[in-house]
């Protein structure tokens, strides 16, 4: 089955938000431990955006787990950022396992 250009978007969008992301802590962050975690987690959205891509289903679960971390993050910094975290992570959660698109997952075999 091809790949649904909803799937090819949201991999390269977890893509950008974590290069982005992770360049600007970098940037604006002083090096202590916390930057380290941050920059993993940014790793974490940049090798789950790209395995998606590739198909691989775990990785859609691994953004899930990312998606709800950062609802709940936005949510101890404010109520409309867990709420508008919750959005996002609802309408991505949608496309990778109740929309169409997420027959790719099944029919890739991975």
């Amino acid at each position: 089955m091809k790949r649904p250009w909803e799937i090819t978007f949201i991999g390269c969008l977890f893509v950008a938000v974590g290069l982005v992301s992770g360049v600007a802590h970098a940037w604006h962050t002083r090096l202590d431990k916390w930057l380290v975690l941050i920059e993993l987690v940014q790793v974490w959205a940049i090798a789950g955006g790209l395995f998606l891509i590739l198909g691989r289903s775990w990785a859609r679960w691994a953004l899930l787990v990312w998606m709800a971390f950062h609802v709940v993050v936005g949510a101890l910094h404010s109520v409309s950022m867990g709420l508008s975290h919750g959005i996002l992570a609802a309408v991505i959660t949608y496309f990778l396992v109740w929309a169409p698109p997420s027959r790719y997952f099944r029919s890739a075999g991975s």
